[in-house]
């Protein structure tokens, strides 16, 4: 029997394939039970609705982009002053974003749905993003290259006054 893991991945796989195919309107649950080959009833077990699954899907490429970005500024750019690396290691994101199929028919077909995703939430992404920064902004407070900040608060937290976040204080370079 699969892993909950390995059919949670199978899912999202198919997922990819059905809005590459498709689109994300026009991609159903029903159409990824069958790429991914399981019951209806298995995927409404992890995901409600398309919604939620295609967030989930977006949420593990970037994180796979965001991986892949880091080895290779770590590889690249080791010697690299902070604001460099991060300006790099950015274009390099952003480029693989572009190039990467989800992304572009998401962009081409569905600019809402990144907007949303991207812009009026504060979700698991961000703070994947956030993860792979903060070491290098700590490294570059610790040799005096960044300014040093605050923690950053999550949004609605009773630390925030703001009911949208502001960029965290540790990513602002000086």
């Amino acid at each position: 029997m699969a892993s909950k893991r390995n059919v949670e991945d199978e899912i999202l796989d198919a997922t990819l394939a059905c809005v590459e195919a498709f689109g994300v309107r026009r991609t159903t649950l029903t159409d990824v039970a069958r790429r991914a080959g399981v019951s209806r009833p298995t995927v409404y077990r992890r995901w409600p609705d398309v919604t939620a699954l295609v967030a989930d899907l977006l949420t593990r490429e970037l994180r796979r982009i965001l991986r892949a970005e880091e080895t290779a500024a770590e590889r690249d750019l080791a010697g690299e002053g902070v604001r460099t690396r991060l300006v790099r290691h950015a274009a390099g994101v952003a480029r693989a974003m572009l190039d990467h199929p989800l992304f572009t028919r998401v962009v081409d077909t569905e600019p809402e749905l990144l907007a949303t995703y991207t812009f009026h939430r504060l979700g698991t992404s961000h703070h994947a993003a956030l993860e792979a920064l903060e070491p290098v902004v700590a490294q570059g407070q610790r040799d005096g290259r960044s300014a040093p900040a605050t923690p950053r608060s999550s949004p609605g937290s009773s630390s925030s006054p703001c009911r949208t976040p502001s960029p965290p204080a540790a990513c602002s370079p000086t």
